[in-house]
């Protein structure tokens, strides 16, 4: 059986945490009325189920993020940061505003 790697492993604590993190603000009560079940299988999903659904999230190289928080591509926030910190070195900080927006 294949395991994840330590990447995935760190995603998939990151994914449960996210949907604990929204299981706990909606409410275990709102949430199995919104699915149609009981309180007691959201609980039971919670305990049991989680984990191995967050494990194979990772193993699929998906992530779970809030609907209003967006993504960012990594090599591109990388290259954008690269090509801040050229800016910021090369002319400073002010010279990077409009005037007006200060």
């Amino acid at each position: 059986m294949t395991e994840l790697s330590p990447i995935q492993v760190e995603l998939s604590r990151k994914i449960e945490r996210t949907i604990l993190h929204a299981l706990a603000e909606k409410g275990q009560a709102a949430t199995a009325t919104a699915l149609n079940t009981s309180e007691s299988t959201i609980s039971r999903m919670k305990d049991g189920q989680l984990e191995n659904f967050s494990n194979m999230l990772a193993f699929l190289d998906l992530a779970v993020r809030p609907a209003g928080q967006r993504a960012v591509n990594p090599v591109r926030m990388k290259a954008l940061c690269t090509l801040l910190e050229a800016a910021i070195s090369e002319s400073g900080i002010s010279n990077l505003i409009y005037e007006g927006e200060e």
